[in-house]
């Protein structure tokens, strides 16, 4: 398992807003939370709906990875995120996100670690 390409193919899947691709790295009953998602959103139908409703806001959705630390089954990823929502406005974010994965390479946990509230409320405004 390398878990410096599935962090990769986490946020590359966010960034061509690939749902199915995204969805796919998770475990079954793999869960997304941390103070960026409380309660944590978990399994495959929950984690689905709510990557539908975040790129539905976004035209466009961009992470410049300042660094991934890796050990064993566990990564962080310090991050810079711009976007373009849908109403033309460009909100930016820094944080990081936390990565487990099992022996098979799924996602088990992913904790981002970011305040989501100012780019959720500025892709919303009319």
């Amino acid at each position: 398992m390398d878990m410096k390409h599935i962090v990769n193919a986490y946020f590359s899947a966010f960034e061509r807003k690939d749902g199915e691709a995204w969805v796919s790295l998770f475990a079954s009953d793999g869960s997304l939370g941390g103070p960026a998602h409380t309660p944590p959103v978990m399994g495959h139908a929950a984690l689905a709906e709510l990557f539908a409703g975040i790129a539905m806001l976004f035209e466009t959705i961009h992470f410049d990875i300042l660094a991934v630390h890796v050990h064993g089954p566990f990564a962080v990823a310090e991050f810079d995120l711009h976007t373009r929502a849908r109403n033309g406005r460009t909100p930016q974010a820094q944080g990081m996100v936390a990565f487990a994965a099992d022996d098979a390479g799924k996602l088990t946990q992913v904790a981002g670690f970011w305040d989501p509230a100012p780019v959720f409320s500025q892709a919303m405004a009319a």
